[in-house]
């Protein structure tokens, strides 16, 4: 039944734009575990503290994942923390406890100055729950990584890396500062 008879044939078409929140990435220094260096300058074995903050929008992110790799004479020691900003980020994967825990380390490349250079965080689907588009949630992974004994770090030089999110639709990617080595001074005195 066609209560409006022929004359209830309204149409109407139109076009709109939906603009979807895209993840942001920033990574920075937090500390170095030696009193005797400044700033960014790290000596051999030095430990760098590193912490890299996603700004995760509403909604899903499949296939979530933080990848950082170092530049070669960088080597991993450990993730010490995954911390979400709120409880409405939840992940296929577990706790961010257990992501941290399942987190993998592999060489990029042969030999001991490359051993440990990719750190891969397996999200899984990363569900943000809230609604209120005021509240932004992050993640943010905590991470150390050792200055090298090797023969490629030498005084002045620089090391970097990067951290990439990934999720299926796309990535964004940040680096930190670069480090530069710094070595002592050595003056032999005969007497």
């Amino acid at each position: 039944a066609n209560p409006g008879g022929a004359a209830n044939n309204y149409v109407d078409t139109g076009v709109a734009s939906v603009t979807v929140a895209q993840p942001a990435v920033s990574k920075i220094i937090t500390a170095t575990n030696q009193g005797h260096t400044t700033g960014n300058n790290v000596a051999i074995g030095e430990i760098v503290t590193y912490a890299v903050t996603v700004t995760i929008p509403e909604g899903q992110s499949p296939s979530a994942r933080l990848i950082d790799t170092l530049d070669s004479g960088l080597g991993f020691v450990d993730i010490v923390s995954i911390t979400s900003s709120s409880g409405a980020l939840t992940s296929s994967a577990g706790t961010f406890a257990a992501i941290a825990s399942a987190t993998s380390f592999s060489s990029v490349g042969a030999g001991a100055v490359n051993a440990g250079r990719l750190m891969t965080v397996n999200f899984g689907t990363l569900n943000n729950s809230d609604t209120d588009n005021a509240t932004a949630e992050t993640l943010t992974v905590i991470y150390r990584v050792a200055v090298l004994n090797d023969s490629t770090n030498v005084r002045g030089g620089g090391r970097n890396n990067s951290a990439a999110w990934s999720w299926t639709d796309g990535s964004v990617v940040a680096s930190a500062p670069n480090v530069t080595i710094v070595e002592p001074t050595l003056d032999v005195v005969k007497t």
